[in-house]
């Protein structure tokens, strides 16, 4: 199985009322390794105003769209690249298009990779419904490991890859594929070690060893133990 890490940028959070300005995906082996990527930016029709719209003068919204979300997109230039799209792509071209990548790329239901998915699933099942079928209905989501290592795992959260997000859809995705692969690196040599004390505990003589009534419990405790001292995952 592959994973198809997606990302939108939208006028909004309301995946009813709200418009997709731009989609990007690459494709990774479930190893995360790269297959492919793909990247459209969608017009809308008041990009072009928006992208040189004085904020100063907008109280709370204007065409629709919150001030903030205004003020993001013209610095980060995507109402610019919005207004640019008119000739090439439209929602429709955008959705045909990233269906064949996927099928050409991803095979048969790929897991949706990113952060926050549910925002993106919501996105495409209103708007890209057809690229929403080709999905796996379970998904890989950077931000939940986040917060498991941020409660459990408080040194390995902060080794984390760490940026301010450009709200602009490829480099998210790359941010979210880099953040699963240190996950992936910084968990893996404790996930040996644990294994390996289970293993020694099960196969022990020793009857300070067998004093453990849990052995999952003291596979753990040596597990953090050693995290401390390597500086590894816990």
């Amino acid at each position: 199985m592959t994973i198809a890490w997606i990302d939108l940028e939208t006028t909004g959070l309301d995946s009813k009322k709200n418009d997709i300005l731009e989609v990007a995906c690459v494709v990774t082996t479930d190893n995360l390794e790269y297959v492919a990527r793909f990247e459209r930016v969608i017009y809308d029709e008041r990009a072009r105003f928006l992208a040189h719209l004085n904020t100063a003068e907008v109280v709370d919204r204007h065409h629709g769209v919150e001030r903030l979300v205004i003020e993001m997109h013209q610095k980060n230039g995507l109402w610019r690249d919005s207004a640019a799209a008119a000739s090439v792509t439209d929602l429709i071209v955008a959705e045909t298009d990233l269906c064949s990548f996927l099928n050409q790329h991803a095979g048969a239901k790929p897991q949706l990779g990113g952060s926050s998915v549910h925002f993106d699933r919501a996105f495409l099942a209103s708007q890209m419904s057809d690229v929403a079928d080709l999905l796996h209905h379970r998904h890989v989501d950077v931000s939940v490991m986040n917060e498991m290592a941020r409660r459990f795992w408080p040194a390995v959260y902060e080794g984390r890859p760490y940026g301010e997000s450009a709200h602009r859809a490829m480099p998210d995705v790359l941010h979210s594929i880099a953040t699963a692969r240190y996950y992936r690196t910084a968990l893996a040599p404790a996930c040996d070690v644990r294994s390996a004390f289970l293993y020694g505990i099960e196969h022990a003589e020793s009857g300070d060893v067998a004093q453990h009534a849990n052995w999952g419990d003291a596979a753990d405790k040596f597990m953090v133990e050693y995290c401390v001292k390597s500086q590894a995952a816990p």
